[in-house]
């Protein structure tokens, strides 16, 4: 836009930067409205931060040059943000007038090689470098440019399947990422919503803990299933009625019928289906909300056994401090018990040993005082010690040197030597003080042995005295006597016989008490390690016999506390350095040993890898998994590598991605109806074409009888092409669903107070280009319109040249639409009902149905014409569109006829290896032939069915025909399967 600059009226070119915040405005929606007050302050903003160096703030009309490639590049770099990528292209915001603007990154990238390139010329040729500031950049622009357009359009298809999809559930990922699931009506199939993001896909997203076996687990008797019976288009709802073998595979098998009455009567049972045919029936909402509330008690649950098992293992701590605590106190009371010594004697003998080291060390000073006065003396007179000594002495040297030695010898040891001389002495008088208090013990025990010993001999000797002057009945009185009198004895001495049944007289007190608790061979004993086991000192000691056969035979104490008693230490049997009583070994290994093993844990991706180990190598098992995740699982995600892609694929999809790219440059396909232009790539002089024509649309009369719209024609033949020319591409739309009829009530010309009522017909409009109406009378009928012709064709010497047409179905009545034929019409033997149009030939349209007399139609059928397919009557179907089109149906009493199939075409002067094939039923031609998915609004809206397939016959709703579609392949790829290139999820 030019505008008149205020001072001298010079037409000037204004920057459109106002108009582009404006424009960033109105894009961000209605929830980001700007007032005009706001908007100003960001014009404002935009001005200050744009405005050249060189220009005067007060100038009232001022010039706004466009910004140079160096004001873009400082924009980028310092004051903007990087929104998002949108394809080859980079969206921008400024931060601080938030206006918005884009980057083509493959033209930066060609203008920073040929600025390179410039500037190398230039200083080879030693031309002058103009400043870096006047080169301009055509790879920035505030205005949204056609492919973020694209983006944004495919965003909007996006939200037209979400407003005509069905919300089914919500589902999480693995990466905590809440997906909303949407089943599309129109073709079935099921895809995933970001609501954060805004981004959908047809693939699942990943879900945590599922695998192939919980997907693909087995369906039971009367389960709800979801399954496509043959020779249907949609998948139906469906109820298993029977469960059996295949005796060759062994796979589970299934026979299914429809859960519809209706549909049950029509259709018959599918036997003998396979497993990953069927699909489970979508669960309603109340069944949802059940498997929420059931998940949420599953999950309180858990965390009430977590608590649990925490609780256990500090009380299993507890038990195990309190065990080793009274362990140590039995260790403290079964051990020998230390006995107090006269420390006073020692302590009086040690510090007699330090004042002697004290005296000792004061006389060795002063030897020590004189030694240093005679060196002193015989460094002044200029001779050594042992001849200084000598000479005061009057000794010989050699006298003198050993009366040195002497002395040095005889100074006594460093205070250091002599305590610890003491300590020795002191550690030598205690085991002496041990070893004369078991030699008194010993003595007394001797003693009083002899004490007993002569005492029972004395009373042996004079009982056998007694016994010998005495008569039998006096011995046995002398014998009782006896007892009596030892008995009475040692009361009165203090005696009394062993409660533990051994027969052992004790004195009452002190030695009582010791032979009743220490050394009583019949006293009762614990275990010592405290299992509860008791038995008899004796039992303790005694050693079985199996053990008699061992070089160091072992008692019933030690076998038990070695090898049975369950509270004996052991060490772990994993090897983990820990002693443990017996009984708790297994809560040990199960809880509480560092090497004991964890459940293993599975790469997050998905893939199945375990890793496990022992819980010591719990980190080191994670770090594995995150390795494994981030640089081997097949399913991470990965960047494609190709200039331009900005994807990202899983590793093991990465081939099959990069086979796209390679089918994406060898392969055109086209299904969505238009023109296109295809420019033949220099080098090339052949390529492969194939085409669909549309198909047509079904028609019915409600409820009682239906008919089938035609599949489109098929071409296929290699085509001579000259390098640099442009093909241009019709891609033939499939026809409209049929439409009943109804009546209108008119206001009456000469009573404005009355109304008449009126008829109207519903028409169903055919697939452009070429394709045939059809018509429904009332309200109960309804005929589908004919599908159009597919076309390639070029610009020649003489003007347009056609080089192939593939021909559309007609659309059905009550009748089923014709196909789309070949050159010559219908098949040889082809049985037509009368009240059907004809199939098209090469020299004329195909005849109009009889629609019987004129009483009875309301306007009767047309004849196919040139690149037209005639209109169907008052109750008929409309012909397909071709080289010349196929004729309307007609009608009778009670039958709608269907359209005729549009004729094909090819110039075989251009091509060689001509294929053309008639459609069969509803399906199109060329079904060997791999044809492409059916689309719809675009390349991404897959409908169901395939290119060029006619509506499927049904009295409950009529279905539209499905659209033609064009595949062109260069040399290389003729055999290639472009499938892939409309894999789910591929836009």
């Amino acid at each position: 836009m030019r505008t008149p600059c205020g001072p001298c009226g010079h037409q000037t070119r204004r920057r459109r930067d106002v108009l582009s915040v404006a424009a960033s405005a109105r894009w961000r929606g209605s929830s980001h409205n700007v007032t005009h007050r706001m908007l100003a302050t960001q014009v404002k903003a935009f001005h200050e931060h744009f405005r050249p160096h060189y220009n005067e703030t007060s100038t009232n009309h001022m010039v706004w040059p466009p910004l140079t490639g160096e004001d873009w590049s400082r924009l980028v770099e310092d004051d903007s943000r990087l929104l998002r990528y949108l394809g080859d292209w980079e969206e921008f915001e400024h931060r601080k007038t938030q206006c918005r603007f884009w980057r083509d990154t493959i033209l930066v990238e060609q203008e920073t090689a040929v600025r390179k390139l410039q500037l190398l010329f230039r200083q080879f040729w030693f031309i002058k470098i103009p400043p870096p500031g006047e080169w301009r950049s055509k790879a920035y622009t505030f205005t949204m440019p056609e492919p973020v357009k694209e983006q944004e359009r495919q965003r909007t298809g996006w939200a037209l399947l979400r407003r005509r999809g069905k919300l089914l559930r919500e589902v999480t990922d693995v990466d905590r990422r809440v997906w909303e699931e949407y089943m599309d009506p129109v073709c079935g199939e099921m895809f995933y919503y970001l609501a954060h993001s805004g981004f959908s896909q047809w693939s699942r997203p990943r879900i945590p803990h599922q695998s192939i076996e919980r997907v693909l687990e087995p369906f039971h008797l009367e389960d709800e299933v979801v399954f496509r019976f043959p020779g249907r288009v949609k998948p139906e709802h469906a109820k298993v009625i029977r469960v059996r073998k295949d005796q060759d595979t062994g796979e589970r098998m299934y026979d299914v019928e429809p859960e519809d009455e209706k549909q049950r009567m029509k259709t018959p049972v599918a036997k003998w289906v396979p497993r990953k045919s069927l699909s489970r029936k979508p669960k309603s909402a109340a069944a949802m909300e059940l498997d929420k509330e059931e998940k949420a008690w599953q999950h309180q649950l858990y965390r009430a056994r977590q608590a649990k098992e925490r609780a256990e293992v500090r009380q299993a701590l507890k038990d195990r401090q309190r065990e080793i605590e009274r362990a140590n106190e039995l260790e403290e009371r079964s051990g020998e018990r230390k006995r107090k010594f006269d420390v006073d004697a020692c302590r009086e003998k040690r510090a007699q040993a330090e004042a002697q080291v004290l005296i000792d060390e004061k006389k060795a000073a002063q030897d020590e005082i004189l030694r240093l006065t005679l060196v002193a003396s015989a460094d002044a007179a200029g001779m050594d010690a042992v001849a200084f000594k000598a000479q005061q002495e009057g000794i010989s040297l050699l006298e003198a040197e050993k009366a040195i030695e002497e002395e040095n010898k005889s100074r006594p040891a460093t205070s250091e030597g002599a305590i610890v001389t003491v300590e020795e002495e002191f550690e030598a008088s205690i085991q002496e003080a041990k070893r004369r208090v078991e030699l008194e013990k010993q003595q007394r025990r001797d003693a009083i042995e002899a004490k007993g010993k002569d005492e029972a001999a004395r009373e042996a000797w004079l009982s056998k005295r007694e016994d010998a002057v005495t008569s039998p009945r006096t011995k046995a009185r002398r014998k009782l006597l006896r007892l009596l009198y030892k008995a009475t004895r040692r009361q009165n001495q203090g005696y009394v016989i062993c409660e533990w049944g051994c027969g052992q007289w004790c004195v009452i007190g002190r030695e009582k008490t010791f032979h009743e608790k220490e050394s009583c061979a019949k006293r009762i004993m614990p275990c010592l390690l405290g299992c509860g086991c008791r038995m008899r000192e004796e039992q303790w000691l005694e050693i079985p016999d199996e053990e008699m056969a061992f070089e160091e035979p072992r008692n019933r104490q030690q076998i038990h506390e070695q090898d049975e008693c369950p509270k004996r230490l052991i060490p772990c049997e994993r090897r983990c350095g820990e002693f443990v009583a017996a009984d708790k070994l297994d809560h040990h290994m199960q809880c509480l040993c560092i090497k004991r093993p964890f459940p293993p844990i599975r790469c997050r991706l998905g893939c199945g890898e375990l890793f496990a180990g022992g819980a010591h190598e719990i980190l080191k098992c994670e770090e594995d998994r995150l390795e494994h995740e981030q640089e081997m699982c097949p399913r991470r995600m990965v960047r494609c590598h190709v200039k331009g892609c900005a994807a990202t694929v899983r590793a093991m999809d990465r081939p099959r991605h990069r086979r796209l790219h390679m089918l994406r440059g060898g392969i055109a396909l086209h299904c969505v109806p238009g023109a296109y232009e295809y420019k033949v790539a220099m080098g090339l002089r052949q390529l492969k074409v194939q085409l669909w024509g549309g198909g047509g649309a079904s028609g019915h009369l409600k409820g009682q009888q239906a008919g089938g719209g035609g599949g489109g024609a098929f071409v296929e033949a290699l085509l001579n092409v000259i390098p640099g020319e442009t093909l241009e591409i019709v891609v033939g739309a499939g026809g409209a669903k049929g439409q009943y009829g109804g009546t209108v009530q008119i206001v009456r010309e000469d009573d404005p107070t009355k109304f008449e009522t009126e008829e109207v017909c519903g028409v169903a409009k055919g697939g452009q280009p070429g394709g045939g109406d059809g018509h429904g009378g009332n309200e109960c009928w309804a005929c589908g319109g004919g599908g159009g012709y597919t076309m390639i064709s070029r610009n020649g010497k003489g003007g347009r040249q056609v080089l192939f047409v593939a021909g559309g179905g007609g659309g059905g009545g009550a009748r089923d639409g014709q196909p789309g034929s070949g050159l010559d019409g219908e098949l040889p033997g082809t049985r037509i009902d009368k009240r059907n149009g004809r199939a098209g030939t090469q020299s004329e349209g195909g005849a109009a149905g009889d629609s019987g007399e004129a009483a009875l139609c309301a306007f009767p059928s047309r004849p196919g014409a040139r690149w037209q397919g005639g209109a169907g009557a008052q109750f008929g179907g409309g012909g397909g569109g071709g080289v010349f089109g196929g004729g309307g149906g007609g009608t009778s009493p009670g039958i709608a006829g269907g359209g005729g199939g549009g004729s094909s075409f090819a110039d075989t002067t251009v091509c060689r290896d001509v294929v053309i094939l008639q459609g069969v039923e509803n399906f199109p031609g060329g079904m060997k032939h791999a044809p492409p998915k059916a689309c719809g609004v675009g390349d991404w809206d897959f409908v169901g069915g395939v290119a060029g397939q006619g509506g499927g016959a049904d009295i409950v709703e009529c279905q539209a025909g499905k659209n033609g579609a064009v595949k062109i392949m260069k040399p290389g790829f003729y055999s290639e399967d472009a499938s892939l290139l409309q894999a789910r999820g591929q836009v």
